[in-house]
């Protein structure tokens, strides 16, 4: 099954502030370190984007499930990662 739905975008700041005390790693929280990183600029914490993605499936459908605990998310996958803007 595929349920597409428009994700949020992150902003700059998004991606700045929620790091800090769960995944503090340079291209997460440094600008210019993650300049240098493979990734070529700051980017989300893939925490950040499970988080965001497990919001999207309750505004999509684990809210209305009649056992929303027991719901699956098989087969997920992040076609990029997170950026400001994206």
């Amino acid at each position: 099954m595929v349920i597409e739905q428009p994700g949020p975008t992150l902003t700059r700041d998004d991606i700045l502030e929620f790091p800090g005390a769960t995944d503090p790693q340079p291209m997460h929280l440094d600008e210019e370190a993650a300049k240098r990183s493979i990734y070529g600029g700051l980017i989300a914490s893939g925490w950040q984007t499970a988080s965001l993605t497990t919001r999207m499936m309750c505004d999509s459908y684990l809210l209305d499930s009649k056992q929303p605990g027991l719901a699956r998310n098989e087969g997920s996958e992040l076609a990029e990662a997170g950026a400001p803007g994206r």
